[in-house]
């Protein structure tokens, strides 16, 4: 966690190193092929420096834009919130939730639930005549 009193949490932290790295693969992509393209000796690339840049530069753009592209889709992923330890999650066709369950059917269907595993509320046992 970072500093409190700035109003900037962990999530807000994870967001920000997101951006901080799609943007710096960004910059690195563009300055990578300005220097290939420029220093690169193809036959179908003009002979005159100012066309050599001009090439370079329209290629590195072109490409730095796709990567740029990618890395901002990646950054703005909303970041999917971790489980603290001991929370119930539930995978493949189960429910999990912190509150009442209802099972119905429909159109003379069956409907049908099963509970597996610890089913108490979280917090410590209540004292009554069976835990004395």
């Amino acid at each position: 966690m970072l500093v409190k009193g700035l109003g900037v949490g962990r999530g807000e932290a994870t967001r920000l190193m997101r951006w901080l790295v799609a943007v710096t693969a960004t910059v690195a992509v563009f300055g990578v092929c300005l220097w290939l393209f420029r220093f690169a000796s193809w036959s179908w690339m003009p002979h005159a420096t100012s066309d050599r840049w001009a090439v370079a530069a329209a290629f590195a753009s072109i490409t730095a834009g796709a990567v740029g592209a990618a890395d901002a889709w990646w950054a703005s992923r909303k970041i999917q919130a971790q489980l603290p330890a001991g929370v119930v999650s539930a995978t493949d066709h189960a429910v999990a939730a912190g509150q009442d369950v209802n099972i119905s059917a429909s159109s003379g269907g069956v409907a049908a639930g099963v509970i597996h595993g610890n089913v108490a509320p979280p917090g410590p046992p209540r004292q009554g005549p069976a835990n004395s």
